[in-house]
């Protein structure tokens, strides 16, 4: 049995939200999520988009759900310990 895999593109309204708060020190890298499907079962397993915040010494990489998830403002740490509200991520981002 094959799985389906169908890319999910990065949502351009929470990049444009994050472009916007970003500062001149900092990169962000975007990969793109993915939903897979186990044919002839009604699994899916939704692989998060992934966001790299890469400043002078320090990084920082989250997991973002976007439209799989009920509060689009919400992230997490790559261990799903954290759940981080957009708020709080932009005072994360200015510590970078």
């Amino acid at each position: 049995m094959k799985l389906k895999e169908k890319v999910i593109e990065f949502p351009s309204y929470m990049r444009e939200k994050l472009e916007y708060v970003k500062n001149t020190n900092l990169d962000i890298l975007y990969q793109s999520g993915k939903l897979i499907t186990i044919p002839l079962t009604n699994i899916e397993l939704i692989v998060p988009h992934i966001i790299i915040f890469k400043g002078k010494v320090e990084e920082l990489k989250l997991l973002y759900y976007g439209d799989y998830e009920e509060n689009r403002n919400r992230f997490y740490t790559t261990d799903l310990s954290e759940e981080i509200p957009f708020n709080k991520l932009k005072e994360m981002i200015k510590k970078l």
